[in-house]
């Protein structure tokens, strides 16, 4: 027989095949555990008949790899132990007592493959062991010891380990009986039980209930869906489908939020609400790495990657043939020859940005050779094994929203308000009333309270030049609250990194000082209006650093920082140029601020060196500040003449006006 006709016919011989047309419009599956061959255990003396394996993968014909043989006397006794950290069944352990064989014999201990279908609402945790040989009498009850993983709770669609199960199986009438009195150790992921004849064991669990935190992506996490192909096959919570969330995004007028790799290719898609991610199936939530954190610029560099995979084709014939025969190795799925399924694309995004060392989220041996889930192929679900439930901020509900919100200020009613929008410029929103002025709006860090200044209950109406007190509300403008009440200015409010502080300037003291404005701070709920300037320095534009410790300002002729502790004032550049809107990157530990230099904007170290100029255009660019991710600078700017709103990447690429229209929009937050 040809070549060609041995591949088919091997195809044919699969159940499986008929759901290589369903994998073609998914990605890799998660199928049932077939760990590789596992090496027989140095200890092996004699050794019993090993059954082949099958062909087929979901039809549940069962056949064991054995991972250790040893032959003990009736008299003695002894344990029987797989030690190999190579094996999926490490540590499984039968212990024998002396005199409770009734004849010598070799003990083996296997893993199955494809194993028996459980009783409906159970899953496997793991894969099950065989003890042969079957029929082995006993005097009195053996030791077994199985071991269990994480990854393995996982797979099984469960977080913890309190709900296992112990199963035993009657090869002869075909049923799984449940072991009653086990004893588990969950500090040493292990099930112990007396046990008084040889058959299949099987940690198990009730059917995985879909995941209860569900998690709320940034953009660079990643979106998992059950696997529809699987659903029937007693494997519970497997992801079959993964996806790059990236943002609330348009491109040629149309929305998108996710790219995934389907069966025809790389392409952008956009899901609304986000659960509708589920590619037919079940979706089983937004997740983030579970061992490193992803930091502003690698979700940044995720999303630009895979952003220039659009267009690429699916690599359907390595997805399928692939995971059937062992040959889905990540290289081969990940672009390696120009084509990627939905895991590969997120893999090589993740090692395009330089998450864990370069690594990406599984580990290089484990894509080549297939060391866990699947021989040979890169899956979902050991993906999934190594995520947490993403902690990003949920979206507001029934208006399509953006995980991320832009604050800003516009008299495009014909008066100032503060207004909400989405990242991308849509969904704009007014949040304060026309029948006052109301400027200079700031998120907290959750990004459920904004401050602002208003000259609500002065009687000055829209004057934008009249006093102003520091009031407080909900992100969807509700449950106005006034902090300040005097009759002097008070303007330019800032949260604290908790949000227990705000830093605020006024000029309170200007009839006794002959200044202007100085730093004040206060609770969140207006009590305790302390100065911070005790030298009555002039300061506006004040701002927490990352770390809570000092407050950054605009004063005379440069930026300070003021140490709260010890109210030390420090100047931080060395030339005398005038400079606004100071703003301290937590993550690229850079200082963002408009210089009077030529009114364009700047960047610098913390301690003020190494100024350099990131924006710069005709006319003036100002109220620069970070993006939540910091991967972007909002500011505003009139360079075509009039005040508008725009975003562009910290590294200068990707210039959008977001607000475009005739009215002037201005310092966004």
């Amino acid at each position: 027989m040809n070549l060609e006709k041995s591949f088919f016919k091997r195809i044919k011989n699969v159940a499986a095949a008929v759901a290589i047309s369903s994998m073609i419009f998914a990605c890799t599956p998660a199928v049932s555990p077939k760990p590789s061959q596992e090496n027989q255990n140095q200890q092996t003396t004699q050794t019993q008949p090993q059954p082949q394996p099958t062909n087929s993968v979901y039809d549940y014909t069962t056949s064991s790899a054995i991972a250790v043989s040893q032959y003990l006397t009736s008299q003695n006794g002894g344990i029987v132990e797989v030690n190999d950290f190579k094996s999926s069944i490490n540590g499984a352990q039968l212990q024998i007592l002396a005199d409770s064989l009734k004849y010598d014999t070799t003990i083996s201990i296997g893993r199955v493959d494809n194993p028996p279908e459980l009783p409906s609402g159970l899953n496997y945790v793991g894969p099950p062991i065989d003890l042969t040989p079957d029929g082995t009498a006993f005097r009195t009850s053996s030791i077994i010891t199985i071991p269990y993983q994480n990854e393995f709770l996982s797979d099984a669609g469960i977080s913890d380990d309190s709900n296992l199960k112990l199963y035993s199986y009657d090869k002869f009438a075909k049923k799984w009986t449940e072991v009653t009195g086990f004893l588990k150790i969950p500090s040493e992921k292990k099930i112990m039980a007396y046990v008084n004849h040889f058959s299949y064991y099987a940690i198990t669990v009730m059917d995985g209930v879909p995941p209860s935190d569900m998690g709320n992506p940034q953009a660079g996490d990643l979106l998992y869906c059950l696997g529809s192909i699987f659903t029937n096959h007693g494997t519970g919570w497997r992801p079959g489908h993964v996806g790059i969330y990236v943002g609330e995004k348009s491109w040629n007028g149309q929305r998108y939020n996710v790219i995934e790799a389907l069966g025809h290719g790389v392409q952008r898609s956009y899901y609304n609400p986000i659960s509708n991610f589920s590619n037919g199936s079940v979706y089983m939530g937004a997740r983030e790495p579970k061992n490193f954190t992803l930091t502003s610029n690698q979700r940044r560099l995720i999303v630009e990657y895979a952003e220039e995979q659009i267009g690429k084709p699916y690599a359907w014939v390595q997805t399928t043939v692939g995971v059937l025969f062992g040959l889905a190795k990540g290289s081969l799925v990940k672009g390696g020859i120009g084509s990627y399924n939905c895991v590969g694309l997120a893999e090589a995004a993740y090692e395009y940005a330089g998450t864990n060392n370069g690594d990406g989220l599984v580990p290089y041996l484990q894509e080549e050779t297939g060391f866990g889930d699947v021989p040979g192929a890169l899956t979902p679900a050991e993906q999934y094994n190594y995520t947490k439930p993403a902690t990003g901020i949920s979206p507001g509900s029934g208006n399509n929203s953006s995980l991320e919100k832009i604050l800003f200020q516009s008299n495009r009613d014909d008066g100032s308000a503060i207004y909400i929008m989405n990242s991308d410029g849509t969904n704009v929103q007014r949040l304060t009333d026309l029948s006052y002025a109301s400027e200079s709006p700031k998120w907290n860090k959750t990004r459920d309270k904004i401050v602002f200044v208003s000259n609500k209950g002065t009687s000055f109406g829209q004057e934008w030049s009249s006093r102003y007190e520091i009031y407080s509300m909900n992100s969807d403008g509700t449950n106005v609250q006034r902090l300040t009440n005097n009759s002097y200015d008070d303007n330019e409010p800032c949260w604290s990194q908790d949000g227990t502080k705000i830093v605020f300037v006024s000029n309170r003291d200007k009839l006794t000082t002959g200044y202007d404005f100085q730093l004040y701070i206060m609770d969140a709920n207006g009590a305790n209006q302390t100065k911070l300037s005790p030298d009555n320095f002039f300061a506006e534009e004040p701002s927490f650093s990352p770390d809570g410790t000092k407050i950054i300002y605009s004063g005379y002729n440069g930026v300070y920082t003021l140490n709260l502790s010890d109210k030390k004032r420090t100047k931080l550049n060395s030339d005398n140029i005038n400079i606004h809107n100071p703003s301290w990157s937590s993550f690229w530990g850079k200082i963002l601020f408009t210089s009077e230099e030529d009114n364009q904007i700047y960047v610098m170290d913390s301690n003020g060196l190494n100024k350099r100029k990131i924006i710069s255009s005709p006319g003036l660019n100002f109220w620069p500040s970070w993006s939540k991710d910091e991967s972007k600078i909002l500011f505003s700017s009139n360079r075509d003449g009039n005040w508008e709103i725009y975003s562009v990447y910290y590294d200068g690429h990707g210039l959008t006006d977001l607000t475009n229209n005739p009215s002037a929009d201005i310092s966004p937050n």
